[in-house]
């Protein structure tokens, strides 16, 4: 997705507060549309890595594996049994609430009836929920849902007088509170009279910070914050996840940023809250300007390492991003002082890296070759200098020369370096161009660099009109002469395309500057089809990182972090015996200690498992450890 620009459309709904308890006008009947998919079941392993099942699948294949292997754990049991109602997978449930009840008849007999309701089978369910009183007394949530089973069998005034029974007994209960709410409106009543007789019960918050909204709504904010203060009074701490997502909620939507802020984040748990209530206090801090507050509260629910948070959370990294652009202008262009990064040999294999004794070793004076890329043509009218985010275009335009550099370096009896433009500044630091390198720029770049270099291949993507495509120019440095042109679409298949390009740049630097091929060695292993354009995604990763880290770069910051160390954990995972990614691994590991060393402590764990659960062979293995505890050293 980063790579190739493949776009999620799913974006967090931000400061959004329950729905509204006002019923609005039903628009006029459109034309059917054409039934969607239905969503698919979305589950994390203690990877991170998703999967997603079908419904058929997951109700045929996965459900009853997992009820199976719970059927003697009643708390497990619970879990899924809840979770698989919330799913609407309610007959499947069936079973298995009956054997809860066996092992624990409270819990047993609540979920019980609530399948009997979801089944229509009202009779039983009152059947088992009154059981389920008479023994174990009255319950806010079983009364809830005996009332359920009442109207379902349309005794109306039982189903409302058992209902208030259960919002006098917990007058939280978030379907219960609602349902009492539409049942006075049929009778015509409004909601201000209905909200103040469940407010008047002891502990009552949630009619509370409903009453607080109607005083926001005829702009009396004294009113509201004096009625949102009582409720935070009346509630147990750690205060109810729903309370201080519905009061941020309403006051950011009402316009009163810095007094949410005031009532709610004190409040604030990352554990018990989660992104339910940070993503309305990351948005707050976000529309006040207040950036590195939003960041604060983006780590803390890293922190947690919760799967289904990443996309919301990816989500507001880079709109921090784009904010921190709009405000910081970038320079003239005659104020620039852009260097020239060199990064020698693989990206991933650095000179002084215990990794570089599992390679041979290369013979010197058999020439040296640098890659130039940066550059690419996108559909623009613009001619100005102008910040960005990282796109596909831009990403590729990176990744590609360091795939060359290894290739060749691998490949050849040649020394490849790799030649990154890089701007000093703070943000957007590196520098992007819209066209290919002029032959005289690239070699006189390519000569004053400290180990000066004998070729230079330039680089340049064209992606402003489909197909996209590559020219590849090979110059030679010592006069700027052109020794050869490839020009090559870029496939879809960027492996076997990539690949065939490769060939073709090996053999230009054969004919052309008689570099000569050399076999390959065996430890050398580029992932295959299905993992290569994670592949490239790590490369580039770890280029930024290291650039980012190298003595006089201005900016530290690096990518967001998680997705360079989750993507390329990740490859390697698809891949558990390349020596070759495991070392990519490692590396961004380490650079990401110098870049952002408070997240490394986040992945520390599964790094260790992946150690043990998929060791390399000796002595690879050793090696990449010593780099694994460079890495955590500290962490």
């Amino acid at each position: 997705q980063k790579l190739f620009g493949r776009k999620d459309d799913s974006k967090p709904t931000a400061a959004n507060s329950s729905a509204e308890l006002a019923s609005t006008p039903a628009p006029a009947p459109a034309p059917p549309p054409k039934a969607p998919e239905p969503p698919k079941i979305r589950v994390w392993d203690s990877y991170g890595r998703l999967t997603e099942f079908s419904r058929e699948d997951w109700r045929t294949k996965v459900l009853p594996l997992n009820f199976e292997a719970a059927r003697d754990n009643p708390d497990t049991l619970v879990k899924i049994i809840s979770s698989s109602l919330a799913d609407g997978f309610i007959v499947e449930c069936l079973n298995s609430a009956r054997r809860l009840r066996t092992l624990d008849p409270k819990r047993g007999g609540l979920l019980l009836g609530v399948v009997m309701n979801g089944l229509q089978r009202f009779e039983e369910g009152q059947r088992i929920l009154s059981e389920t009183i008479q023994n174990h007394g009255e319950d806010g949530q079983i009364l809830a849902n005996l009332a359920q089973a009442y109207q379902g069998l349309e005794q109306e005034s039982l189903a409302e007088e058992t209902l208030w029974r259960a919002l006098v007994l917990d007058p939280n209960l978030n379907q219960g509170f609602a349902w009492y709410l539409r049942m006075d409106r049929a009778r015509g009543k409004e909601d201000d009279e209905a909200l103040r007789r469940i407010a008047a019960i002891p502990g009552a918050w949630r009619a509370k910070i409903w009453l607080a909204k109607r005083a926001l709504d005829t702009k009396n904010i004294e009113e509201g914050l004096q009625i949102y203060r009582e409720s935070l009074s009346c509630a147990v701490k750690p205060y109810p996840a729903d309370l201080l997502m519905e009061m941020s909620g309403h006051l950011a939507n009402a316009g009163y940023l810095p007094e949410a802020l005031q009532l709610v984040e004190p409040h604030f748990e990352p554990a018990v809250h989660g992104l339910q209530v940070g993503n309305n206090l990351i948005k707050i801090h976000f529309d006040l300007g207040q950036l590195d507050s939003a960041e604060k509260i983006i780590q803390r629910l890293h922190a947690l390492k919760q799967s289904s948070w990443k996309e919301g959370l990816r989500y507001w990294e880079e709109e921090i991003i784009k904010a921190r652009m709009a405000i910081n202008s970038p320079m003239p262009p005659e104020e620039m002082a852009m260097s020239l990064q060199l990064i020698e040999g693989p990206v991933w294999l650095k000179a002084d890296s215990p990794a570089i004794e599992l390679f041979p070793p290369k013979e010197p004076g058999k020439g040296t070759v640098c890659f130039l890329g940066s550059s690419c043509e996108v559909a623009t009218n613009s001619k100005r200098v102008q910040q960005q985010l990282s796109d596909a275009p831009t990403r590729l335009s990176q990744a590609l020369p360091v795939f060359f550099a290894e290739q060749l370096e691998f490949s050849t009896e040649a020394s490849a370096r790799t030649l990154v433009p890089w701007l000093d500044s703070e943000s957007s630091p590196f520098v992007f161009f819209g066209e290919t390198w002029k032959d005289e720029e690239a070699a006189t770049y390519a000569r004053q660099v400290e180990k000066p270099c004998d070729y230079v291949v330039t680089v340049h993507l064209k992606s402003a009109v489909k197909p996209w495509s590559v020219q590849v120019r090979l110059i030679r440095t010592i006069d700027a002469q052109l020794l050869g042109t490839i020009e090559e679409p870029f496939p879809e298949s960027a492996y076997s395309g990539l690949k065939e390009l490769t060939r073709k740049i090996l053999g230009l630097l054969e004919e052309r500057a008689e570099i000569k091929p050399v076999e390959r060695p065996a430890i050398y292993q580029v992932p295959n089809n299905q993992n290569f354009s994670y592949y490239l995604f790590g490369l580039e990763q770890l280029l930024t990182l290291r650039c980012a880290g190298m003595e006089g770069a201005r900016s530290k910051t690096g990518p967001g972090g998680h997705d360079a160390i989750e993507g390329t954990l990740h490859l390697s995972l698809a891949e558990p015996q390349n020596i070759c990614v495991r070392i990519l691994l490692a590396q961004v590991l380490i650079a990401m200690k110098r870049a952002k060393p408070e997240i490394l402590a986040q992945f520390k764990e599964k790094i260790r498992w992946h150690q043990t659960d998929h060791a390399l062979p000796a002595p690879a293995h050793g090696v990449v450890q010593r780099l694994m505890d460079e890495a955590f050293a500290g962490v």
